[in-house]
């Protein structure tokens, strides 16, 4: 209760008026939001880590030899996530519905591009069993290797020796991690000689699925090729400030040397 006075010519009148407390500055809870605080606590301890682990889950591949069964595990999500603490069952029916698809793009790189596979999901009670059968088909082989260079080192002795020397040749299982090895060889050897401008104007496989071929395409311009320039003489060395020199071709005339100080 508050007494608020009103002042009057003759006399003072006292009026009592309820006010109410402003909410939440009470030290206690309010009473009406204890609800509200009920099922808070009781969604955090249902969501808790770990309150769906009583969940069971064992992710098998059959079909495939231990290379293939790695690569083939390694990109399911499923495999990965069947220890997480959120696991439940729509999550579980929701992943092994799209494993079909990730082990078939897990196999690719291997040279598989047609596997199949049939799934089956096996549930009692808590307890899931995800099984995956997979045919993994015919590896798609090289039948054609295009590996040419341009530029003034296309006959360049350590690019053809490189060619000669290329991981896959035709008739080899097409592997696309060998492939990258022998692409980044031919243009590090380019670089080693000298041609710092080297670079793929082309650079792709075509894969047939329908008769499992891949044909590989790799064409190489070089740029020209730079060499270091003679020493300096000592008297020359100290040059301006800003000046760089310029690498000079095999052939052509020395760095050039305009700007340098003169010997006094």
């Amino acid at each position: 209760m508050l007494k608020e006075t009103f002042p009057d010519s003759a006399h003072s009148v006292y009026v009592q008026k309820r006010v109410q407390n402003p909410p939440f500055t009470h030290p206690a809870l309010p009473f009406r939001t204890f609800p509200a605080v009920l099922i808070v606590w009781t969604l955090l301890w249902v969501l808790r880590p770990g309150a769906a682990q009583a969940l069971s889950l064992t992710v098998r591949i059959q079909g495939l030899d231990s290379q293939m069964q790695q690569a083939a595990l390694s990109g399911l999500t499923l495999e990965k996530q069947k220890n997480h603490d959120y696991l439940n069952d729509s999550l579980i029916r929701r992943l092994n519905d799209q494993a079909p698809e990730e082990i078939m793009r897990a196999l690719e790189p291997l040279g598989f591009y047609g596997a199949r596979v049939e799934s089956h999901l096996k549930v009692e009670g808590d307890t899931y069993d995800a099984l995956y059968i997979v045919t993994p088909g015919i590896p798609v082989t090289v039948t054609d290797l295009d590996i040419r260079f341009t530029g003034e080192g296309s006959k360049a002795s350590e690019l053809l020796k490189q060619r000669r020397e290329f991981p896959l040749v035709k008739g080899d299982t097409f592997v696309h991690s060998v492939y990258e090895q022998g692409k980044k060889a031919l243009i590090f050897t380019a670089f080693r000689v000298g041609y710092l401008d080297a670079r793929y104007v082309e650079n792709r496989v075509i894969v047939r699925k329908e008769d499992a071929s891949a044909q590989i395409v790799l064409h190489l311009e070089t740029g020209p090729r730079f060499t270091l320039s003679p020493p300096l003489p000592h008297w020359r060395r100290d040059f301006p400030r800003g000046f760089s020199l310029s690498p000079m071709r095999p052939g052509g005339s020395t760095c050039r040397t305009s700007g340098l100080p003169r010997p006094t």
